[in-house]
């Protein structure tokens, strides 16, 4: 009989030890608690409280999240299944074979980098939640490819620094998981940060000493060993109270990748651009009362460090929308500063859904006015900027609905729809691409995303004399702007009119909407198209033009075998 209740007691000891420890939630006027910290919600969006030791602080966030936390990371491990379908064969065997030995090794070797606070708070949030260390890790260290971002400070009239930001992420579902932090962690300051739930680096946020942050990519790569992650920026937020500290502790830190730091000082009532590679930081400050990063660096010293694709047409054409709704006057800076993240306008195509500051892959979009103490912000899977914009203010705990949703985000939305299916779709699949036309005919939108998409479709399907209506289209409705001819001197190359192409490419050349990418693409392109028709005067004219294109920024490994052409035509 002894014996007996001994396996049972053991068999529910064992039980409780494999689920996890039970950790008690106490509730009360719709606001849980868990140890220091508690969770209420505020208009639909979650406001975590938290406060502690670093572990005690992700425990709590583990803890009061832990349902929506599963949610987020079962939404992860599909996501990770999808890309993994769209891949090819071969490497979908390899993945099978070797992707959990090889991310396993990199997480830990990784991990072992972590300054021991993160460490803690990320292994509080995993005992809290029941996710796996490693799939926190994962999710953390993924976070460091955030490329589409915009950034800026306004300096208003009465000399408050407002920083405004869009989060642009190519992965939508994130923007179903808004969280705010309200982070008070021993020995750090203050920090809130507005956030993804199941996301634990801060890419948004202001401490309480009225130093607000936000962080970009800038592509480039450095190769050395030791370098500082997304994560760690986020010391800046915890420790400095004005630029000289922020500025100081930067220049301790390695960047694996081009970052540029956004931050706004209420104390010194300016704001700079901290770009950031390898060893090098260069700050950038304001001028006219404004600055403004898009996804590439602003100095040119340091844009030579960086793939000559971050010079891409939609981040010049942020930068001039941003220079002229920064100049606009209107009587409160906040709106302005709304209305700048909620443009979608490019160049002077008004109404046009295509990649400008707001766009299909802005998932958050935040204004901070720290020396009022208050934050305004929106989510939404696309176009944030149009979403209803939530007023919190951090000092006084209230909110509201400063913004209504705007009324173009559906039409927008479908835009996105349409831009998903030609990133998804199997274009080997010709009833899915037939189908697509089908829809994209019906709704009779004709833009710069649904007439360039029609073309690479019947181009597909071999249909020409489409194909080639779709261009003549592009070309009539956006005369100044170089896609057209660029489309329309690939579908020569194709049919081997090489005369026919070269003119088009010279065209696309004379464009006044043109980007340093392209200019050095298209060169590249003539280059190799007089070769062919034996024209070597010329042939070498254009590959000196692309050549001194290239090697003004680092080539990547992927522009090389372009570089090595030209380079053996000119020998």
């Amino acid at each position: 009989m002894k014996s007996q209740k001994f396996c049972v007691f053991f068999l529910i000891f064992l039980l409780v030890a494999l689920s996890g420890k039970a950790y008690k939630v106490k509730s009360k006027d719709g606001v849980e608690y868990f140890d220091k910290g508690y969770l209420e919600y505020k208009e639909g969006i979650p406001f975590l409280y938290l406060a502690g030791k670093p572990y005690n602080v992700g425990l709590q966030y583990g803890v009061l999240l832990k349902k929506r936390i599963n949610e987020f990371y079962r939404e992860v491990d599909d996501y990770k299944k999808g890309m993994l379908k769209r891949a090819p064969w071969y490497k979908r065997v390899f993945a099978r074979l070797f992707s959990n030995i090889m991310l396993n090794l990199k997480i830990n070797s990784l991990k072992k980098g972590l300054p021991q606070g993160y460490l803690a708070q990320l292994k509080g949030l995993s005992d809290g939640s029941g996710i796996r260390l490693e799939d926190i890790l994962f999710v953390t260290f993924f976070m460091e490819i955030i490329r589409e971002c915009s950034s800026f400070i306004i300096q208003a009239e009465d000399g408050r620094i407002v920083q405004g930001r869009n989060f642009d992420f190519n992965v939508e579902f994130l923007g179903n998981y808004p969280v705010v932090v309200d982070y008070s962690i021993e020995n750090r300051l203050r920090c809130i940060s507005i956030g993804f739930i199941g996301v634990f680096p801060i890419t948004t946020g202001v401490n309480e000493k009225g130093l607000s942050y936000s962080i970009n990519l800038a592509g480039g790569l450095y190769s050395g060993k030791d370098y500082s992650r997304v994560l760690e920026f986020n010391r800046v937020l915890e420790t400095c109270k004005n630029l000289a500290e922020a500025e100081n502790l930067l220049k301790g830190f390695k960047a694996k990748e081009g970052f540029l730091l956004c931050l706004g000082s209420q104390e010194d009532k300016s704001g700079a651009i901290y770009e950031l590679l390898g060893k090098d930081v260069v700050r950038n400050d304001m001028k006219e009362g404004s600055i403004y990063a898009a996804n590439r660096f602003i100095s040119r010293d340091m844009q030579k460090k960086t793939s000559i694709y971050s010079m891409q047409t939609y981040n010049i054409a942020r930068e001039d929308k941003f220079r002229e709704l920064s100049s606009i006057d209107m009587d409160n800076t906040i709106n302005q500063a709304i209305c700048i993240l909620s443009n979608t306008d490019f160049y002077q195509y008004k109404e046009e859904p295509i990649p400008s500051i707001n766009n299909f892959l802005t998932l958050q979009s935040v204004v901070i006015d720290s020396k009022n103490s208050t934050i305004y912000f929106a989510y939404a899977t696309h176009y944030a900027g149009l979403g209803r914009f939530i007023r919190y203010n951090y000092k006084t705990y209230e909110s509201s609905v400063y913004k209504e949703e705007d009324e173009r985000l559906k039409f927008y939305n479908i835009m996105a729809k349409w831009n998903k299916r030609e990133r998804t779709i199997d274009w080997k699949n010709s009833a899915l691409l037939k189908k697509l036309v089908l829809e994209i005919k019906e709704s009779g939108i004709e833009n710069l995303l649904t007439l360039p998409l029609l073309a690479d479709i019947y181009i597909e399907l071999g249909k020409e004399k489409e194909a080639k209506s779709c261009i003549d289209k592009i070309i009539a409705k956006y005369p100044d702007f170089s896609l057209g001819y660029e489309y329309k001197a690939f579908f020569y190359e194709k049919k081997e009119r090489y005369q026919s192409a070269i003119d088009c490419y010279l065209k696309a050349l004379d464009s006044a909407i043109l980007s340093e990418a392209d200019r050095a693409y298209n060169t590249y392109r003539l280059a190799m198209l007089y070769k062919k028709i034996n024209d070597l005067a010329n042939a070498h004219h254009y590959a000196k033009l692309s050549l001194n294109l290239y090697k003004g920024y680092c080539v990547p490994h992927w522009l090389k075998k372009e570089v090595n052409e030209l380079e053996k035509l000119l020998k």
